[in-house]
């Protein structure tokens, strides 16, 4: 970590600006008029463009597309990326059409009048498409499909602990975050989360949390509900020790997940405020891709600060998403680890949609501040080796642009030609010195498939 992201940091820390984290950074995009309450309309808008797209008219360039479904909330407005690249950008969505934006400037205009046609207008050119079908097709068969309206919790709004709980919602905004998780197949599932407020990050104590689950991108169900911890009133389960306003829930063997990536969803009862985690159930040959964050990823290694201080969402290395996106779709598990702190979960996860990455598992430190160099290493190392006992095996492919990275990577006996440093100048060990993603996008996408974890 840099200097100026260090410097960065404890400004962030001082001035107390954790609500910019809670809620996430957008670049600037115009107002498409509409009116409040359009998140279910625009939700469904997007549902209707997710698919393969083959074109039926002459004119345009583009004959074949698939729609991805990486999106993050902006209020009415959803994120999406094209796989050929051609179309990524925010967009407002009405009931027939959107609009899609890069920057302050329209892009192009997309119909969706049914379910299976669909017209895009781009540069004063028409064409119009028939969608194949309603997902995207990999190696290792359909994508999961995230992209769903949230569920809400059902019960009446209220607090246990009216006064004390009002208190700690009166520090901040909600800086909730759930923990993401690895499991083996047939061992216990634990949903935890985070609950805290402010940016002396507040826990919430002895409140209700409503649960849902949904098993691979399909649709939700409840999954009960939990009530936030006092300090150290449960024992620490997957690493995670109780500092108070968790949740630990183990999910009951009845209603075990299977095979395949999950996605839990936590809402407060009193407030309605959010957390998310991601369960990843593993086979016993389960494979996986791990890479860093800031600057491996990330436009600089000053990301974080970018977008939490100066509220601008950074930009990722060209050909970066795809060429994870490339594993994902060959069966690999995607772990992103990182040594920012653990606020800084929730606004992780989000920027990964937003730029059209994998979903994958996110671990942070536990920290308040998070870890630079020396500690930066020993966390990543000490992560990796629970990994590799958890995958009983070495990540297949890893990504980094540190010392730090290498040290860590090397910890774990990396494949020699697997492990990639994006325009590092240092030792790289057994690993390959890169300075674009676009030129690795073919050869990962040729890698062995490991479709056992579909």
């Amino acid at each position: 970590m840099s200097k100026l992201a260090r410097v960065g940091r404890s400004l962030l820390l001082v001035a107390g600006l954790s609500a910019m984290a809670s809620q996430g950074c957008a670049p600037a995009e115009p107002d498409a008029g509409e009116t409040a309450g359009d998140e279910v309309r625009a939700a469904d808008a997007w549902r209707v463009l997710v698919g393969h797209w083959e074109a039926v008219s002459s004119t345009g360039s583009i004959r074949a597309m698939d729609l991805h479904s990486s999106y993050t909330e902006r209020g009415r407005r959803l994120f999406v990326r094209g796989a050929s690249g051609e179309y990524s950008g925010w967009y407002s969505a009405g009931e027939t059409t959107v609009s899609l934006w890069k920057g302050n400037a329209v892009e192009s205009y997309w119909y969706a009048r049914s379910g299976e046609q669909l017209t895009l207008t781009r540069g004063g050119v028409t064409q119009r498409f028939r969608r194949v079908s309603t997902s995207v097709e990999t190696p290792c068969g359909a994508t999961p499909n995230y992209a769903m309206a949230l569920p809400t919790s059902f019960q009446p709004a209220s607090w246990a602990r009216s006064i004390a709980s009002r208190a700690v919602i009166l520090q901040g905004e909600a800086r909730h975050r759930g923990h993401d998780v690895f499991v083996r197949e047939g061992e216990a599932q634990w949903a935890i989360a985070k609950f805290a407020y402010g940016a002396a990050d507040a826990d919430l104590k002895g409140e209700s949390v409503d649960m849902f689950v949904s098993r691979s991108g399909g649709a939700w169900e409840s999954l009960g509900t939990s009530v936030t911890t006092d300090d150290a009133e449960h024992a620490t389960v997957a690493g995670v020790a109780d500092d108070g306003g968790r949740v630990f829930f183990e999910i009951p063997a009845a209603r075990r997940l299977g095979v395949g990536l999950h996605r839990v969803h936590f809402v407060v009862r009193g407030d309605r405020t959010v957390a998310d985690a991601y369960i990843h159930v593993l086979p016993a040959n389960a494979r996986f891709a791990v890479t860093d964050v800031d600057g491996t990823i990330t436009e600089s290694e000053n990301a974080q600060v970018l977008d939490v201080l100066l509220r601008r969402s950074p930009a990722a290395h060209p050909g970066a998403p795809e060429a994870l996106r490339a594993l994902s779709q060959r069966g690999y598990a995607i772990f992103y680890l990182t040594a920012r702190p653990d606020w800084l979960r929730a606004r992780t996860h989000e920027w990964l949609r937003e730029r059209g990455f994998p979903e994958g598992v996110v671990h942070t430190t536990l920290s308040f501040t998070g870890a630079f160099n020396g500690p930066a290493q020993e966390f990543k190392s000490a992560e990796l080796a629970a990994a590799r006992a958890i995958f009983n095996r070495a990540p297949d492919f890893a990504f980094g642009n540190r010392a730090s990275d290498v040290a860590a990577y090397s910890s774990v006996n990396v494949a020699a030609g697997r492990a990639y440093y994006y325009r590092f100048d240092g030792d790289v060990g057994a690993g390959v010195h890169h300075d674009d993603y676009r030129t690795l996008v073919d050869g990962l996408a040729a890698a062995p498939a490991a479709c056992a974890l579909r």
